[in-house]
């Protein structure tokens, strides 16, 4: 078992895409784990795919309908798990050359549903008790939801072209824009709020680099 995880977390760490830190320490041994041991069996990337979906919306149910402490740790542990199999169905799909644009749709939509189901799931939490904060999350929440499903990925160019890709602030612009990553620390240390503020600051962040694209091309003109 041991041989075979190394083997896992070697094929990883060469073929899957760039990890923030977070996930990188956390999330993906875990991932790694878990592929090892269905590398020989029968499931499948988009059963992975749709797990992760399961335990995100046990993640939301923990957090909306669980009071206390208890709802925000339950939804931590259900948020990372919904993590690792999230990375499990790209690692599986890679090995078993089971790759294909359905199951990569069907990645990206989960994806989606996961990170709105985590801003819902916050916003009805605090709703009752601060009035104005949640109409604003409900706000943010209507415009990602909006971004997401119509145009989620920016047409223009990323932050990451817009400076060295290897700079400081490259990477730093990187880390943030996965603010979702950071849902299960801030969860744990009953820090809910700090999730939406880290989403309100990746949405400004796209709307000023989108901006500025748009007048660099004008520009050019």
């Amino acid at each position: 078992m041991l041989s075979k995880f190394k083997e896992v977390n070697a094929f990883a760490k060469k073929t899957s895409a760039k990890r923030t830190i977070y996930t990188k320490y956390t999330v993906t041994s875990g991932a790694n784990l878990i592929v090892s041991m269905t590398d020989n069996t029968s499931l499948t990337p988009n059963t992975a795919t749709t797990i992760s979906l399961f335990f995100g919306i046990l993640m939301a149910l923990s957090i909306v309908f669980i009071s206390g402490y208890w709802g925000m740790f339950m939804g931590a542990i259900f948020y990372h798990l919904r993590l690792m199999w999230d990375l499990v169905d790209g690692t599986l799909a890679r090995r078993k050359n089971m790759t294909s644009e359905k199951g990569s749709w069907w990645d990206q939509v989960v994806g989606k549903i996961s990170s709105l189901l985590l801003i819902a799931s916050i916003m009805i939490r605090v709703y009752p008790h601060d009035f104005w904060l949640g109409l604003i999350i409900f706000i943010l929440f209507l415009y990602s939801s909006h971004r997401l499903f119509t145009g989620g990925i920016n047409p223009y160019p990323t932050m990451e072209i817009l400076v060295k890709k290897k700079s400081f602030l490259a990477n730093l612009y990187f880390e943030i824009s996965r603010y979702h990553i950071f849902a299960v620390p801030f969860l744990l240390i009953n820090k809910p709020i700090w999730v939406i503020y880290g989403f309100g600051v990746v949405e400004i962040i796209w709307i000023i680099k989108t901006i500025i694209c748009i007048l660099r091309n004008l520009l050019k003109k």
